[in-house]
């Protein structure tokens, strides 16, 4: 799964982005993680401010799943991310597929 992210306001302009991409994790059973493993590698998908409320916990646990290095670190910045996207103004969480 790999993909661009970035949140971005109802403008267009991105207000924080992964420094990098969202993190390729062969072999991760995505079974108990059902917001991201709705998360299209090839394509583009959106997350509101209330689907991010509900994604922070998912990135929590596969955060602490991960030993630490690039991979946990760009799981915590997406997380981060959630958090900022649940302040005005209305901004969206986007994962940029392939």
């Amino acid at each position: 799964m790999a993909a661009d992210v970035a949140l971005v306001d109802q403008q267009g302009n991105v207000r924080l982005e992964l420094d990098g991409r969202f993190p390729d994790l062969p072999g991760t059973d995505w079974e108990p993680f059902p917001l991201l493993r709705g998360v299209d590698p090839h394509g583009d998908t959106a997350f509101n401010a209330l689907q991010m409320r509900r994604l922070a916990p998912e990135l929590d646990r596969l955060a602490e799943a991960l030993p630490p290095g690039r991979e946990r670190d760009a799981i915590v910045g997406i997380r981060d991310m959630c958090v900022a996207g649940q302040r005005p103004p209305h901004q969206m969480l986007w994962f940029y597929g392939d």
